[in-house]
């Protein structure tokens, strides 16, 4: 028992004996006992409701209560002190985990256990299409594409998932989800419409690689088959290289063209400074002078175009372009 009840306890059994002696003297001891007692209890009473009073206030300095309330009131004060200072610092916490999220190029969207929306950040708004009103519905409200409502009900996060947009279907986001806290979720997606499309490119210029690069590979390995097998005289020798020279060359300027495009591909669009004014006839001249070289004679082509047709850009882009077409 604390000093402050045994405080109280005296106070109590003092004021009862003090009052059942005066009885005594009177000849009333047990009207000074129950006299006392009853001072007893209106002087609780006054002492407890200003204690209620205090505790219905603000934060603030506990009053004189005397007794046993001093010290509740001491120990109250110390718990609110106590519990204001957390508050402040979980406050602090969560304004700065707000800006940091906030900033963040990923969507973030956090969930309760019902998979309701608690909070979601700037990103989640223009990516998801999320506004303020939707915090408290459900997530699979907003997002209702059947694999991430799969991927979101399985509760394995292992693996990410990737879906369509909400509000563009011709992009692609990458969702993730890290369980924290009591059974809470957090959602991150991440727009990845860059990183496939780069992925595709990559695969369709292997394809093309291989495809394009196939033929005159063959013919080279063909002739060098018969150098090895066969004694060549210095004639014959030079006629197989000059062969050979013809789909060396083909090798190279497809390399070069499948270069060219993936640069046209993935590169930044041409400043307006490195244009310039093209004669479109002069180009497609000489593209079909080649073009009959490399055919030898097992094509016609004929070329039908306004000798003062004129294009704006870059010369040796617009001639690629032109000689892939037309080879």
């Amino acid at each position: 028992m604390s000093y402050s009840w045994i405080t109280e306890f005296w106070r109590l059994v003092t004021g009862i004996l003090v009052c059942w002696l005066l009885g005594l003297m009177l000849g009333f001891p047990l009207w000074g006992i129950i006299t006392g007692f009853s001072f007893y209890l209106v002087n609780l009473a006054r002492r407890f409701s200003k204690f209620e009073k205090w505790i219905n206030r603000s934060l603030s300095e506990p009053d004189d209560f005397g007794g046993v309330f001093d010290d509740l009131a001491f120990r109250l004060y110390r718990m609110r002190s106590r519990s204001r200072s957390r508050k402040k610092k979980l406050t602090e916490l969560l304004r700065r985990w707000q800006d940091s999220s906030a900033a963040l190029p990923d969507a973030a969207v956090a969930i309760d256990a019902d998979s309701s929306i608690i909070w979601f950040n700037l990103t989640a708004s223009s990516m998801l299409g999320l506004k303020k009103s939707d915090q408290g519905r459900h997530i699979g409200n907003l997002l209702r594409t059947p694999g991430f409502l799969r991927y979101l009900s399985k509760g394995d996060y292992g693996e990410h998932l990737e879906i369509a947009s909400p509000l563009d279907i011709s992009k692609t986001l990458n969702v993730r989800i890290a369980p924290y806290g009591s059974n809470q979720r957090l959602i991150l997606i991440t727009d990845v419409t860059h990183i496939q499309a780069l992925m595709t490119m990559r695969r369709d210029f292997i394809a093309n690689v291989s495809h394009e690069l196939r033929t005159p590979l063959t013919v080279i390995m063909g002739y060098l088959e018969a150098i090895k097998e066969n004694q060549l005289d210095a004639a014959d020798f030079e006629k197989l290289i000059e062969r050979i020279e013809n789909p060396a060359i083909r090798m190279k300027s497809l390399i070069e063209d499948l270069l060219l495009l993936s640069k046209l591909d993935t590169g930044p669009p041409c400043s307006p400074d490195s244009s310039a004014t093209i004669n479109v006839c002069a180009i497609l001249k000489n593209i079909v002078n080649e073009a009959e070289l490399l055919s030898k004679g097992k094509h016609t082509l004929n070329i039908e175009v306004d000798e003062d047709l004129q294009l704006k850009g870059v010369e040796k882009e617009i001639y690629s372009a032109f000689a892939n077409l037309v080879t």
